[in-house]
C-alpha cells in the first residue's frame, strides 16, 4: 500500500501515519520527493483497511498495490 501526502502535509502528519501503522503492525518507509511525500507500507494489508488513513490530515490519497485474493485471482495464472 501507498499513501501520497499533499504538498502542503506537514511532519507531524507525517510522524502520525507512521505510529498508527506501527501501531498495527507494520512498517512504514517515507520516500521524500521534490515537492511530495510518499510512504509506503509493508505489513496486512487488511489491517490497515481499517485504520482509516485515507481520512488523517495531509494524504492526498492511498492506493492499494496488492490485489486481494492473489492466489486465486486470474491475473496471477
Amino acid at each position: 500500500m501507498v499513501i501520497v501526502m499533499t504538498a502542503d502535509a506537514r511532519l507531524l502528519d507525517i510522524k502520525a501515519i507512521v505510529r498508527r501503522v506501527q501501531s498495527a503492525g507494520g512498517d512504514a518507509f517515507v520516500s521524500r520527493g521534490v515537492s511530495r511525500v510518499i510512504i509506503g507500507l509493508v505489513g496486512d494489508l487488511d489491517q490497515f483497511d481499517t485504520l482509516n488513513l485515507q481520512g488523517m490530515r495531509g494524504v492526498s490519497h492511498v492506493t492499494r498495490i496488492s490485489t486481494k485474493y492473489k492466489l486465486v485471482s486470474r491475473e496471477h495464472h
